[in-house]
Order: C-alpha cells, then structure tokens, then sequence
C-alpha cells in the first residue's frame, strides 16, 4: 500500500498520497516494530500479534526505500537498512544464500520453507534480492552486493527454464545486463530537481539527494556546493559531468 500511494504521489501530485503513504509507514514504525528490530504481522485492539514472515521484511524494506526517494528522509533509508540487516541475522541461509519463510526464532518446525517463485506477488527472495541491490549501492555495501549476485545466480536455471514465473528476478537481472545509475542530486533546489526527474520513468536507477551536507550516505559524500544544485549521474562510484537541468541528466542516463 506505501508504495502503491507513492506511485500514485509521483503520477498524479496529490498531496493526499503522499500523506497516508507517511501516515502508514510511521504507523508500521510505532506499532509494528518493536526496538529489538521484531516486525509483526497483525494489529488489533491496539496489540500487535504473529511475528513477521520474510515476506513482510521484503516488502516493508522495499517500501521504505521508495519513501526514501519521494522524500529524501534519510530515515526511511536507515530504516530499512536496519530490517536488511535483521533479516540477515534471522532469516538468511549461508549455505545457499537464500532467505527462509521463517525467522531461526520461530518454533521449531520440521522443516523451513524457501520462497522463489514470482506469482501474482512477488516471492520474498526476490524482493530482497533487488533491495539488497540497491542498498549495496546505497551504502557501498560489499556484502549485500555479493548476496544479491550469489542469489540470482541460485535462480538462473529456473529463470530460463520458466520466465514467466520468474519476473521479479528478471527485474534483477537487467540491473546486470543493462547499464545502471547512481543518480544523486544535491543543493538548495534538490527536491525540486528530484521531483522533476520522477515525472520521467527511469526504472534503471536509483535517487539519493539532499539539500545540505548534513547526511551519512555515502553515495552524497563531497558533492554538496553552497549556493549551486547539481545532478550526478554516477554508475558504480564513477560519475559523469555533474548537471544543472533534468532533462540533461536523463540525456545521460539514456545514452
């Protein structure tokens, strides 16, 4: 729902959106997850019940990111990078390098699931897969990068195999085999510069910005200039000639 609402937001402008899109991810924040990084399922009578499967991590933390990049509220990229890293210390498998249903903190069960394929929601794998990705480049994350890599090259026979039941790792994959941009935008005038290029559908990048040099994230890191706003389009580190105009950026990314 936060993302379908964020979707809408950048679509059609309506304030409304982006409000209960806030209003729920905030909701999740208090009620939902507890302090020591618990997430769960069901809330009524103002009691939250069933603890998270990993299909609720993956969600939640692909959520997250995408409210990141409405807002550039370094708080909903912190955030999901505390569930990653939950979901690693409880629902990963080293052996495979892939993610179990269900917590190593459940009740023991006789044997535990491992959801890939991509149905009419998308398996919880997946979605992890591509948020690991992502916060890999975020962050300069080596290790979520070779779990990501190590976990589409599990699937790729499957892919092959059967596409169709695969299209969320397919989704993945073109990350690989199609050029892919770090497109940080910084200066006074960012958001009005971010929003600009979120008119535009651009699936082969991802957003950070600021309109200070008040951040942690590294993919911001020495380019804020007091009084100027530039767009870098970056791949890898590697960024081009920083840019004034979107549509100079865009030029760029779809070189």
């Amino acid at each position: 729902m936060i993302k379908g609402y964020l979707d809408a937001y950048k679509a059609l402008k309506n304030k409304d959106y982006l409000k209960a899109a806030l209003k729920n991810a905030n909701f999740i924040l208090k009620n939902q997850l507890h302090k020591d990084g618990n997430l769960f399922r069901n809330y009524k009578n103002e009691k939250s019940t069933i603890e998270a499967y990993s299909e609720d991590y993956a969600t939640l933390i692909d959520a997250f990111i995408n409210l990141y990049e409405v807002t550039l509220d370094e708080k909903w990229l912190q955030e999901s990078r505390n569930l990653m890293n939950f979901t690693i210390e409880h629902y990963f498998n080293k052996e495979n390098n892939m993610f179990y249903f269900t917590s190593n903190k459940s009740q023991k069960l006789i044997t535990r699931k491992v959801k890939v394929d991509d149905n009419v929601i998308a398996s919880p794998n997946s979605i992890l897969a591509n948020c690991l990705f992502k916060l890999g480049l975020y962050y300069y994350d080596t290790n979520y990068t070779k779990i990501a890599k190590q976990m589409l090259h599990n699937m790729l026979g499957h892919i092959l195999e059967t596409p169709s039941g695969y299209s969320n790792w397919l989704n993945l994959k073109t990350n690989y085999t199609r050029p892919f941009y770090e497109v940080a935008i910084v200066g006074e005038k960012a958001t009005l510069l971010k929003n600009e290029l979120q008119e535009h559908y651009i699936p082969n990048t991802i957003i950070v910005g600021s309109t200070n040099e008040n951040n942690t994230i590294p993919l911001l890191k020495d380019k804020f200039i007091t009084d100027e706003t530039f767009i870098y389009v970056c791949n890898l580190g590697t960024c081009k000639l920083p840019q004034k105009e979107t549509i100079k950026a865009i030029e760029l990314i779809n070189k």
